[in-house]
């Protein structure tokens, strides 16, 4: 007989490997599909320190600050997603453009999270029927 309590613990702490493992390739895919019009440095830190923790019956996401700014992009947009004209203080004409979003957590939950749910129960069911 398997314990739920164990298959909770085991399925959430198989739950948050693969999570964090389906953000930094999501995260990849949204940083590298992003073609500024400067050059930037991508160092890989970001996705290098996506981490999701078990902590009782809830699973932590941590990244670095400007994690949000990818997710949610940054710079003044109007309410038609059109950049804002504003003018100088020398009455010189110029808009902002800043970053638009490029999506990798919403997409994981939205598309990913109940499948990799469903693999990491079904998967801790079996390692404790096996080993149990």
């Amino acid at each position: 007989m398997v314990d739920a309590q164990q298959v909770f613990d085991l399925g959430m702490q198989i739950l948050s490997i693969d999570l964090e493992g389906a953000l930094r390739r999501e995260a990849a895919t949204a940083i590298s599909s992003y073609k500024p019009k400067f050059g930037i440095h991508r160092t890989g830190y970001l996705i290098a320190n996506i981490r999701v923790a078990v902590k009782g019956n809830q699973l932590m996401i941590t990244m670095p600050d400007y994690g949000a700014y990818i997710e949610f992009g940054t710079g003044i947009y109007g309410p038609y997603e059109r950049e804002i004209p504003r003018i100088s203080s020398k009455g010189n004409p110029f808009t902002i453009k800043g970053r638009p979003a490029t999506p990798f957590v919403r997409p994981v939950f939205h598309a990913k999270l109940q499948k990799l749910a469903e693999d990491a129960f079904k998967q801790a069911i079996s390692h404790l029927q096996q080993n149990g």
